[in-house]
């Protein structure tokens, strides 16, 4: 089983009116066999560096699909956070695509509004491994 590691690096959610209060993370699973077997953690970086609660979604993707995470995951408190996208695939993890997206700051409806700066495209995640 392959393995890769994305991660947003370091994110500032202390800009006032516009803070990210939802994060949701999406999968294109280019392949045209193997199911793509995600696990996307939410990170609180103010002081140590710590899962929040409830910050953890597992899902898998069909091949040749996409798939959104299961839930908005709620991050109004967090003052600064990373996500971080565990990739797994029986041979090819490059042919998986991830981004990920903040909503706010209308709190009612985490897919009302879009941020454009807490939304990280495949081409700006920086891979771990």
């Amino acid at each position: 089983m392959a393995q890769a590691f994305y991660t947003t690096g370091p994110v500032d959610n202390s800009n006032g009116e516009n803070e990210t209060r939802f994060l949701r993370a999406t999968i294109l699973n280019l392949n045209t066999t193997g199911n793509a077997d995600i696990t996307v953690r939410v990170l609180n970086i103010s002081g140590t560096r710590t899962l929040i609660p409830g910050g953890q979604q597992n899902f898998t993707v069909s091949p040749n699909s996409g798939a959104n995470s299961a839930a908005y995951l709620f991050i109004d408190s967090l003052v600064a956070y990373e996500v971080v996208v565990i990739v797994n695939h029986p041979s090819n993890v490059n042919g998986v695509l991830i981004s990920v997206w903040g909503t706010g700051p209308d709190g009612t409806n985490p897919d009302t509004t879009f941020l454009a700066h807490t939304r990280f495209i495949h081409s700006e995640m920086h891979r771990l491994l």
